[in-house]
């Protein structure tokens, strides 16, 4: 039988926040509070196909990539920076042996990438002038940043790659750390 206002006024819940559901026979059910902090969730498997169940935290989704030695820069060229070591990779967002400069996102969504860069010879007394650059699909996202250390925000579509690139006037030599963690969509 279809639950109406009246099979509903007829039930009487027992408890403060019992709340009134069809069962899988079409009857009228009592469901009973659920625990402190829990959330009303949709379960076929239950008579009433509802069930309280505890919040789940989203799992972490992200990548670090860092080198394994440093990488010459040359002086006054763009240098995309490879890296050939994970310090995790939870969803195959990097390759140490194909395309390994790239961070490729697995999913649709807002990502942010950070940029840790050490540069091993930099001569003392030189004006330092240099640039970090994120590159989408080889072209460059983010304004050019003369830091160390840069984070960038980005949306991205499944199987877009992103890239460190890197600029100075003097040749360098690389070392450092590449990161994506996704946001959500």
């Amino acid at each position: 039988m279809p639950i109406t206002k009246a099979t509903a006024s007829s039930i009487a819940p027992a408890a403060k926040g019992d709340l009134v559901v069809g069962s899988a026979t079409n009857d009228a059910s009592v469901l009973s509070v659920g625990t402190n902090t829990h959330v009303l969730t949709a379960d076929s498997s239950t008579t009433t196909g509802l069930k309280w169940a505890a919040v789940s935290a989203p799992a972490f989704n992200g990548a670090q990539v860092k080198k394994s030695a440093a990488q010459s820069a040359g002086a006054s060229v763009v240098t995309t920076i490879t890296f050939d070591q994970e310090n995790y990779d939870t969803n195959s967002y990097h390759d140490n042996a194909s395309n390994n400069s790239r961070l490729t996102v697995p999913t649709t969504g807002y990502y942010r990438f950070t940029i840790n860069t050490g540069m091993a010879n930099y001569p003392v007394g030189v004006n330092e002038f240099f640039q970090i650059r994120l590159l989408k699909n080889g072209t460059q996202v983010q304004g050019t940043l003369s830091q160390y250390q840069a984070s960038f925000d980005a949306l991205a579509t499944a199987s877009d790659y992103f890239e460190f690139a890197y600029y100075n006037e003097v040749a360098q030599s690389l070392n450092g750390t590449f990161s994506v963690q996704f946001l959500g969509v």
